[in-house]
């Protein structure tokens, strides 16, 4: 597939979703800036794309503190050059009630899947309004619509995410940057691999990059997949308050 963008960054790309949407990007000769912890992974994943053809460089940064996405689009730029796309996909979280989640696991999914995207929006935006040219994808998750029992934590910082995507996207109308907002279902990933319960729609990461990055290319400004998942919690979510609490909680017994 060709790409409207030469130049792209993508955060989380170490293993998962953000490896697969790198690859896929690599593949189409968009040339890249990864972004992750474990800098083994990202130099893996560089050497991969290059044995295909593409080009990438590796740019360690833990997105937890939430500066570090002012340098890494920096580099970035210094590097390739004016940025086309960013995909902040770096994302935390576990399945655990509140009561026994230590603060510290709380504050930490908030700053990487909440404060480090907005940091990394914040960091790219200026220079794609000044050129009126760029896309930025957040990855939030259908989790967002609704406060799931045992990842009140993760839906919480999700939900404040995508509200500051709809914002950006609003306040950047006419501008020439398209902001898209992404909330998938379950994914085989490291993250969903400890959920001892069951996924609906369990998709593999290959494929859900190629829809999201098929949702980018048409400008998509809220992306939801799958389709039937994204029924069901809508649905669920016009529920009398009463009724909804009481099988959720049911449900969340039940794992």
């Amino acid at each position: 597939m060709g790409y409207p963008f030469a130049t792209g960054l993508v955060t989380g790309a170490s293993s998962g979703l953000g490896r697969a949407l790198a690859l896929e990007l690599g593949r189409g000769g968009v040339r890249l800036a990864l972004v992750a912890r474990r800098e083994g992974e990202l130099i893996s994943l560089s050497l991969q794309i290059k044995e295909k053809g593409g080009e990438a460089m590796v740019l360690p940064a833990d997105l937890s503190h939430p500066e570090e996405a002012f340098r890494v689009v920096a580099d970035a730029e210094k590097a390739l050059g004016p940025l086309d796309l960013v995909i902040a996909n770096a994302g935390v979280g576990r399945y655990a009630f509140v009561v026994g989640l230590p603060w510290q696991e709380i504050e930490q999914t908030f700053m990487v899947n909440t404060l480090g995207t907005i940091a990394l929006v914040k960091a790219a935006l200026p220079a794609m309004i000044r050129r009126h040219r760029g896309y930025i994808a957040g990855i939030s998750s259908l989790a967002s619509y609704l406060g799931v029992p045992g990842s009140a934590h993760y839906s919480g910082s999700k939900a404040a995410l995508s509200t500051f995507l709809e914002g950006v996207r609003i306040e950047t109308y006419g501008r020439g940057v398209s902001i898209i907002d992404v909330h998938p279902g379950f994914i085989r990933t490291p993250m969903t691999a400890p959920n001892k319960g069951h996924m609906p729609f369990l998709m593999e990461p290959e494929r859900a990059a190629r829809l999201i990055l098929r949702a980018i290319v048409r400008k998509r400004p809220v992306y939801n997949f799958p389709w039937q998942m994204s029924v069901f919690i809508r649905l669920f979510r016009i529920l009398p308050l009463s009724l909804l609490d009481r099988l959720a909680s049911r449900s969340a017994r039940q794992r």
